[in-house]
């Protein structure tokens, strides 16, 4: 949770900004202070809702299966909640029409599979995937993305909002103040320094908390993964994960930082070692 709080921490203190800006000699610091919490408790409610799963799952390219696809999954989707014996909140089911091979969980509620997946993939393989997609939801790694994501959504809508605003600001004293206005030139030479070293520092912070971020999803898939294998679906998973084999050369081993996920060797390994 330290890299997820971290991310709140530095988002709200953007829309902090935001808000001292627009009260600025109006109204004491602790109105901006008040109002940027009640915007990042609104903006975390509203990630954790069911409104706010069902427009990811729009935005990620999820639609209601078909009835021929709902009665291939449905029966293995079942069968692996019994397995879990899972009491939490109704999974809804969606799909993609992508024909890799491929699934996902959004929030705490929703699991999408590939056309590719339903095409090409024995039901053990997956009932491998949904229990590792089952995984995501039961340890909540759905729910953090959700609040990272929308967090970052408005951390950068109000980064643009101060930049826009500085912008306003420069032009109205440029106007007011005059070309010859050594006080003007000297205001507009402060607000675009500020504006542009707040603009640098937030993008150095937020490629932090990226990495770590990347860190902590690389190390849920593992989570996921005992999840699914725990339900005894590692065979399953592994030939799932055997079929997308990715490129994993000794030599680049550092690239391993960038990714969301680890390399499918990797976890196959993990895999054969708790589970066979």
């Amino acid at each position: 949770m330290f890299w997820v709080t971290l991310n709140i921490l530095v988002n709200w203190f953007v829309i902090f900004v935001l808000c001292y800006a627009l009260n600025y000699e109006s109204a004491p610091i602790s109105t901006p202070i008040f109002w940027s919490i009640v915007i990042v408790a609104g903006l975390i409610l509203f990630a954790l809702s069911a409104t706010a799963e069902k427009i990811a799952a729009f935005l990620t390219g999820l639609r209601k299966p078909t009835d021929q696809e709902y009665t291939r999954l449905a029966p293995l989707l079942n069968e692996v909640l019994q397995k879990a014996s899972y009491t939490g909140p109704e999974i809804s089911l969606y799909v993609s029409n992508h024909e890799f091979v491929n699934a996902c969980a959004i929030g705490s509620g929703t699991i999408g599979v590939t056309l590719g997946c339903i095409n090409h993939c024995s039901e053990e393989e997956i009932k491998g995937l949904l229990a590792h997609e089952l995984g995501h939801l039961a340890l909540g790694h759905g729910k953090k993305t959700s609040i990272v994501n929308i967090m970052n959504t408005a951390g950068y809508a109000a980064t643009w909002a101060l930049m826009i605003a500085v912008t306003i600001v420069s032009i109205i004293i440029g106007f007011l103040g005059g070309r010859q206005s050594v006080i003007t030139l000297l205001s507009l030479i402060v607000l675009t320094v500020m504006a542009v070293s707040f603009k640098v520092l937030l993008w150095l912070f937020n490629q932090l908390i990226r990495l770590g971020l990347l860190a902590v999803g690389r190390k849920d898939e593992y989570s996921a993964d005992h999840f699914a294998g725990e339900l005894r679906y590692s065979d399953g998973l592994i030939a799932v994960l055997e079929r997308g084999r990715d490129f994993n050369p000794k030599a680049l081993r550092f690239n391993v930082l960038l990714r969301t996920h680890p390399y499918s060797d990797d976890r196959i390994k993990r895999l054969k070692e708790a589970f066979e």
